[in-house]
C-alpha cells in the first residue's frame, strides 16, 4: 500500500479545491470555445449564403441575356435600337470601328461602346448580324448593371469575329478591342470547357484590359448551330470582393475566398498570410491547421469556397473575454472556500484547546502526583518522568492513518528506551 506524501495529507483539502477549480476553469473555457466557434461558423455560413446569392443573381442575368440573344439569332438579330446604334458606328481605318458618338436622341445610360477591328461589315454578313445582336442587348446590359450596381465592374459581349460591346460606355481612346483578349484566361477556359459548360463559368484572376486592376469574369457562351459565336461576361473586381468579405467577415480571424483552383481571390484583411493548401476532404468544423483554427466552407451552387482562420492569440483573448464572468465567479468561489477551510481549522484547534487539553492536563497532574507520592514513600529521592499525551497520538491516528500513528509511537519508544 503506497503511503501518501505528508504535504498531500496535510493539504488534501487544498489539493481537492485546486483540482475542482481547474475542472471548473476547463469547463468554462470549453463552453466559451464552443460558443465562439459556433458564432464564427454561423457568420461564415451567412457570408457564404450572401456570396452565393450574389453569384446566382449574376448567373440569372447572364442566362436571361443568353436566352434572349439565342432567340434573336433564331429569328432576327436586328432591332430598332440596334439599327440606330449601327448607323452611329464609325470606322477610322487603322483603329477599326467604334461607337464614340452616341445618337443624341438616346439616353447615354442605355448605351455601351462597341469597338472592333476592320471596317464595317457588308450588309447581310454574319458579322453584321452579330454586331446587331450585341447592340440589341443594350437594355439588358444596362438593367443588369443598374441592379447589380457596385458588385460588377463591366458587362460585355465579346464576339468571335474581332469585336467587343462594353457597358458602361467608355471612349475608345481608353479601351478598345484587342485580339489579345482571345488569349486571356476567361476566353480560353470557356472555349476549353464547351460543350460541357452547363453553368456560367468563373475564370481565374487576371489584369483588366481597361486598367481597373485584377478581375475575375463570370461568362456564359452564346451558341448558334452548335458553335460559340461569343461570350456574355460580367467582370468583378477582386477589390470589390475584398470589401464584401470585410463587411461579412466574423469579428475575429480572417476570411479568404478561393476558387476551384485553390487560388486566393480576396481576403477580409489585407496583408494576412495565406492559408495552407486545402485537403480534398474537409469537415465543416474548425480544425487546427498550421498555428490557427481553420474552417473550410464551400459556397453553395458555386465553384468557390470560404476559409476562415483564427490565429491562436486572438482566439485566447476572445476565450478569456468570453469567459471573464465565469472566471471571476470561480476565483471568488475558491477564495471563499479557502477562507472557510482556514476558519474551520482554526475552530477545530480552539475546540481542542478549550475542551480537551484541560481534561488531559487534569488526568496527567493527578497521575503524576500519585506517582510522585508512591516514589516518596519508597524512599527514592531522584524521580524522572516522561509525560505521554495519548490523545496526541490518537489525533495522529485519526488524521494521518493508523500506519503513521504506529510509526510515531515506535520512534518515540526507541528514543525513550535508553532512559
Amino acid at each position: 500500500m503506497s503511503i501518501p506524501s505528508p504535504a498531500f495529507v496535510r493539504y488534501r483539502l487544498q489539493w481537492l479545491l485546486l483540482g475542482l477549480g481547474l475542472l471548473l476553469l476547463l469547463l468554462a473555457l470549453q463552453h466559451a470555445f464552443r460558443q465562439v466557434t459556433e458564432i464564427n461558423k454561423r457568420d461564415t455560413i451567412n457570408a457564404a449564403t450572401q456570396l452565393s446569392s450574389q453569384h446566382q443573381r449574376m448567373e440569372t442575368f447572364l442566362e436571361a441575356m443568353r436566352g434572349q440573344a439565342e432567340e434573336r439569332l433564331r429569328s432576327n438579330p436586328q432591332s430598332v435600337l440596334s439599327r440606330q446604334l449601327y448607323q452611329a458606328l464609325q470606322s477610322d481605318g487603322e483603329h477599326g470601328i467604334n461607337l464614340d458618338r452616341i445618337p443624341v436622341d438616346l439616353p447615354p445610360a442605355l448605351i455601351g461602346n462597341l469597338t472592333g477591328q476592320g471596317p464595317l461589315p457588308h450588309d447581310g454578313s454574319e458579322r453584321q448580324a452579330r454586331i446587331h445582336l450585341a447592340l440589341s442587348l443594350s437594355p439588358l446590359l444596362a438593367t443588369a448593371s443598374k441592379l447589380l450596381d457596385r458588385d460588377v465592374a463591366w458587362i460585355y459581349f465579346t464576339g468571335t469575329d474581332n469585336f467587343i460591346y462594353l457597358y458602361p460606355w467608355v471612349p475608345s481612346s481608353q479601351f478598345r478591342f484587342d485580339p489579345v483578349i482571345y488569349s486571356k484566361a476567361y476566353w480560353q477556359e470557356a472555349m476549353a470547357r464547351y460543350p460541357h459548360l452547363e453553368h456560367a463559368m468563373l475564370s481565374r484572376p487576371y489584369q483588366d484590359f481597361a486598367g481597373r486592376g485584377q478581375m475575375i469574369t463570370l461568362s456564359q457562351p452564346i451558341t448558334q448551330g452548335g458553335q460559340i459565336i461569343g461570350l456574355l461576361s460580367i467582370d468583378i473586381q477582386t477589390v470589390t470582393l475584398a470589401q464584401t468579405l470585410h463587411r461579412l467577415a466574423p469579428r475575429i480571424g480572417t476570411l479568404f475566398l478561393l476558387n476551384a483552383h485553390q487560388q486566393i481571390l480576396a481576403s477580409s484583411q489585407s496583408g494576412t498570410a495565406p492559408p495552407p493548401p486545402v485537403r480534398t476532404a474537409q469537415s465543416a468544423e474548425y480544425e487546427w491547421q498550421q498555428g490557427a483554427l481553420q474552417l473550410v466552407y464551400p459556397i453553395p451552387e458555386t465553384p468557390l469556397s470560404l476559409i476562415h482562420r483564427i490565429p491562436l492569440l486572438p482566439m485566447l483573448q476572445t476565450l478569456l473575454w468570453q469567459s471573464a464572468t465565469a472566471l471571476i465567479t470561480i476565483l471568488c468561489l475558491v477564495v471563499a472556500t479557502v477562507s472557510s477551510l482556514r476558519a474551520q481549522r482554526l475552530n477545530r484547534r480552539l475546540n481542542y484547546l478549550s475542551r480537551h487539553d484541560a481534561l488531559t492536563g487534569a488526568f496527567n497532574r493527578h497521575y503524576f502526583d500519585a506517582f510522585e507520592h508512591r516514589q516518596a514513600l519508597t524512599g527514592r529521592q531522584r524521580i524522572g518522568s516522561i509525560m505521554f499525551d495519548c490523545d496526541h497520538f490518537k489525533q495522529v491516528n485519526d488524521r494521518f492513518g493508523h500506519g503513521w500513528a504506529i510509526r510515531s509511537s515506535s520512534v518515540w519508544c526507541s528514543s525513550a528506551s535508553p532512559c
